[in-house]
């Protein structure tokens, strides 16, 4: 994307979580190189709790996927700034990161 539009227009948005799952400092990375205007917001386990009834209205089926709440929030943090978002999934799910993608190869 920053080929293609005015670097200092580039808005980017990240959530980070509270504990090991936190990836934040790939994040800052990520945005010191390529310089955008970035927006973050840190997860915390009460995060998700205030958030359980919300999120549960515009799901008509269970929903056994915890990622649609940081989904939910990066979405309404970049509302405030941009109008059409660019969206996508990191390396763990592309390349097999997480361990039950190892598991499986061994079978």
């Amino acid at each position: 994307m920053a080929r293609w539009t005015d670097i200092k227009k580039l808005h980017t948005f990240s959530i980070g979580f509270e504990g090991k799952y936190d990836e934040s400092k790939y994040m800052k990375l990520v945005k010191d190189c390529l310089r955008t205007r970035h927006h973050h917001k840190y997860y915390h386990e009460s995060d998700f709790e205030s958030m359980i009834n919300k999120i549960s209205k515009y799901y008509d089926e269970p929903f056994g996927d915890y990622s649609n709440f940081p989904t939910y929030d990066v979405s309404m943090l970049a509302r405030k700034s941009v109008t059409v978002a660019l969206s996508g999934d990191g390396g763990d799910e592309i390349f097999g990161g997480y361990t039950f993608h190892k598991i499986a190869a061994q079978s």
